[in-house]
C-alpha cells in the first residue's frame, strides 16, 4: 500500500501546490490521477497479502475492517489539511 499511498499523496501535493493557479486542464488531470490511484487502492486492498490460506476467514475479515478504518482515518486527516476546490 505504500506505493499506492505515495501516489495519492503526490497527486494531492500537486493539487495543493497549484491550488491558486489551477487551470481547468490541470484540475482534470488531478481528478483523473485521483481515480487511477483509487483504482489501484481498490485492487491492492482486494488482494491482500493475508490470503485465505494465511488467515482463517474470521481473522481476514477483521484485518480488512481494521485496514479500512485506519485508511479512512488517515485520509480524513490528510483531507482536513487542504482547501476545498473552487
Amino acid at each position: 500500500m505504500k506505493k499506492v499511498n505515495d501516489r495519492f499523496l503526490a497527486n494531492l501535493n500537486r493539487f495543493v501546490e497549484n491550488y491558486d493557479t489551477l487551470s481547468e486542464s490541470d484540475a482534470a488531470e488531478v481528478l483523473k490521477e485521483r481515480w487511477r490511484s483509487e483504482g489501484a487502492r481498490g485492487a491492492q486492498q482486494s488482494t491482500p497479502k493475508t490470503s485465505p490460506k494465511a488467515l482463517p476467514p474470521e481473522e481476514g475479515v477483521a484485518y480488512a475492517e481494521i485496514e479500512t478504518r485506519v485508511d479512512n482515518m488517515l485520509r480524513r486527516d490528510v483531507y482536513s489539511l487542504i482547501p476545498l476546490a473552487n
